[in-house]
């Protein structure tokens, strides 16, 4: 709500085309961030809810933000209803991931996660291994989960 007066305070003042856009860039960044870092914290708090819809929030803000994606799967993972449908929009988000930024590892790492837990032994495999080629905070997981499946 706070959010939505400042913009409209905003673009009352501004009328020119490129400084309102310019503004409304630089807000929606913003709103990005404090939904990442709230969903960041609700996550840790194991609210689990409130971390998808705001994570889902700084995803739909900042769909080029990478690092957005991989907790949001996270939550959805973990979440009380971790069930088919939660495992299918993981592996959607963490695929979406991978597509925005092919180099980072963290998503490959997670994808593997759901691929294995989807039963899909082979594709998870290969998936943990680029998870390791590319590196991540996860790779002594990785690397527990890649002895398993051997």
């Amino acid at each position: 709500a706070r959010e939505e007066r400042v913009r409209e305070r905003m673009r009352a003042r501004h009328t020119s085309p490129g400084g309102v856009k310019s503004i409304m860039t630089a807000l929606e960044k913003v709103g990005s961030e404090v939904a990442f870092e709230n969903g960041m914290r609700m996550l840790s708090l194991r609210d689990y809810d409130g971390a998808v819809r705001s994570l889902d929030e700084a995803v739909r803000l900042a769909p080029h933000m990478a690092h957005y994606y991989p907790p949001l799967a996270q939550a959805l993972l973990a979440g009380p209803d971790g069930g088919p449908e939660e495992l299918d929009r993981a592996l959607k988000v963490l695929k979406r991931a991978v597509a925005v930024d092919p180099d980072r590892g963290e998503p490959y790492h997670w994808l593997g996660v759901v691929l294995l837990r989807m039963g899909h032994r082979d594709e998870a495999r290969l998936t943990l291994r680029r998870a390791l080629d590319l590196g991540s905070a996860h790779d002594d997981e990785t690397r527990t989960v890649l002895a398993g499946l051997s």
